[in-house]
Parts: C-alpha cells; structure tokens; sequence
C-alpha cells in the first residue's frame, strides 16, 4: 500500500486559486508514483476541482436535518470526494470536539463510502 501525502486547504482561496492551486499539484506530482497524493479544499470549491484531487475537509456527525452550515459526508462524497479529513485540532480546540465526535465522524466518512483521514496531534505539546 502506498503512503497517502495529503494537504488541507483550511479556509482559504476563492474559487480561481482552488481551481489554479490544484491543477498546479496534479501537474507536479504528475511523474511522483511511489506515494499518493490528496488536496482537501474547502467543500464549496470540490465541484471545481473533481477530476483533479478528491478530499473533503470536514464533515457533520449527522447525516441530514437542521445543521445550517454543516455538510453531511453524503454531501462530500456526493460532490466527488474519495476521501475526508476529521479530528483537526483546531476543530478539537476551537469547537471542543472529542474522540467520541471524531469516531462518529469517521463512521459516517466510510459509511457514505469514503476513506477517513483521521488527524492525531498537532500542537506542540502533542
């Protein structure tokens, strides 16, 4: 199995940088074949950029309902990613989510038939 290189975008960009940033990584990873390689742009730019990388940053602990703002891992594989990320520590710091959230992330990554990234560490002290 090939080791995975994979970057997150975090909230930056507009549409014309996600759409510059990877067909600029897609074309210098182009002749790299002994790892694989994985961009994560924010989820409004994924319909852009499919074709070129396939990684969703984030995604909601719930499939569906009242969660304005969330994007449910149906949505993200929905709009062509292959993978998603969760257990950012700043989504750990910032939004006190707990390995409990992170495992039921992960559930719902594979479960809408994704590969789940799944982050460990980070800051310093880690």
């Amino acid at each position: 199995m090939k080791k995975l290189i994979a970057g997150n975008w975090k909230m930056n960009g507009l549409s014309g940088d996600a759409i510059e940033l990877s067909r600029a990584v897609r074309d210098g990873t182009k002749d790299i074949t002994h790892v694989d390689w994985l961009i994560c742009p924010p989820s409004c730019h994924l319909p852009l950029v499919n074709g070129v990388t396939k990684g969703g940053q984030d995604c909601s602990v719930h499939q569906n309902g009242a969660h304005t703002g969330d994007i449910s891992a149906k949505m993200t594989h929905d709009l062509g990613a292959d993978y998603c990320i969760c257990g950012h520590s700043e989504r750990r710091q910032n939004h006190k989510e707990t390995n409990k959230t992170i495992q039921t992330k992960a559930k719902q990554i594979i479960d809408a038939g994704m590969v789940a990234v799944i982050c460990v560490g980070e800051t310093l002290n880690e």
